[in-house]
């Protein structure tokens, strides 16, 4: 039961930050595929994904962790083709850890480390460097026309409820760059309009604002596929 109880947790947080986080996926899925390319495995240890070499005898008191993997060299950190290997061969011959690497947290410090510029690349290794900061420039500025032109220019709302939506939206694409967004979305709306009652934003702005974050995460995603 136990067992099962982790890696459905495990499964959970995943999904959690792949749904929520368009760039978490992107970077998910290359480091998915370098698994499967380079031969290495997956396994569920003490409710956490890590890649291994498929080293039956693991000593689960030395397993690494996120904070271990912000600390380690970004040099090892800057192309996903290579990263694993560079880190299993780094843990072997710096540290007393086990050659296993959990598999959230080495996305999140992969998108961490770039910021800025990430080099994005699909299951084939075909693509090109992409900004995050442009992608997410690109997505905002849809977002905010379609803010405009389906509910300001049609008088569904008022010009402070359109600077406010516009701000909050900012304060989201933000939080996507430095590592994902807060897990309620109303948060960001109300902190942009401290006067209104979480009852008013859900009768008369929730369907407005969760459209116009789908339609950003969706940009986002376009994006992402095509390798623009």
């Amino acid at each position: 039961m136990n067992r099962i109880a982790t890696k459905s947790v495990e499964k959970y947080v995943s999904e959690l930050l792949r749904n929520s986080d368009p760039f978490f996926a992107k970077i998910l899925d290359s480091v998915n595929y370098q698994i499967e390319k380079l031969g290495y495995k997956k396994e569920q240890m003490l409710g956490t994904t890590y890649i291994t070499t498929g080293d039956p005898k693991v000593n689960i008191g030395c397993l690494p962790n996120s904070q271990l993997l912000n600390e380690l060299p970004s040099e090892l950190f800057k192309d996903v083709r290579t990263v694993i290997p560079k880190l299993i061969a780094h843990l072997k011959s710096n540290t007393y850890y086990e050659t296993a690497i959990p598999l959230n947290a080495l996305v999140i410090r992969l998108k961490k480390f770039s910021r800025a510029d990430f080099p994005f690349r699909d299951n084939f290794e075909i693509g090109n460097e992409l900004s995050i900061n442009s992608i997410l420039e690109i997505a905002l500025k849809s977002s905010i026309v379609k803010l405009n032109e389906s509910y300001f220019n049609k008088g569904k709302i008022s010009v402070h409820e359109k600077e406010g939506i516009e701000k909050a939206l900012q304060c989201i694409a933000h939080d996507l760059r430095d590592g994902g967004i807060n897990p309620g979305l109303h948060k960001y709306f109300l902190e942009q309009f401290p006067e209104k009652s979480n009852s008013e934003y859900e009768s008369n702005f929730q369907n407005i604002f969760e459209y116009l974050y789908k339609l950003l995460r969706k940009e986002i995603v376009k994006q992402l596929d095509c390798g623009l």
